[in-house]
């Protein structure tokens, strides 16, 4: 949870890049350059824990462990598709087909 404290600091930046990000401010009704910089901040950090996220899902991908729950989970669910039809008739081509949608 993000604290109701302010802390006052100065920061340095090229006058052009905050001349435009105030008028994209106004646009979008943000009225102050406090709001607009908490506004920025706010966005950067979630874009770095989004990334860092994907990250460790990208890592956990080549995980085996991780293959063979997968793997046994593929089956569990192919049995259940089934569970309670006809044991006669031949389901596998609704098995294959909702294994590629």
């Amino acid at each position: 949870m993000e604290s109701d404290r302010k802390v006052r600091t100065t920061v340095s930046i090229p006058r052009e890049l905050l001349r435009r990000a105030e008028e994209l401010a106004r646009r979008s009704g943000i009225n102050s350059r406090s709001e607009l910089f908490q506004c920025a901040l706010r966005r950067y950090a979630r874009e770095q824990e989004t990334i860092a996220f994907e990250k460790s899902l990208g890592d956990s991908a080549g995980d085996p462990d991780l293959a063979r729950v997968d793997e046994q989970i593929d089956k569990e669910f192919d049995a259940a598709l089934t569970d309670g039809l006809d044991p006669g008739e031949d389901f596998s081509d609704y098995a294959t087909q909702s294994k590629e949608e």
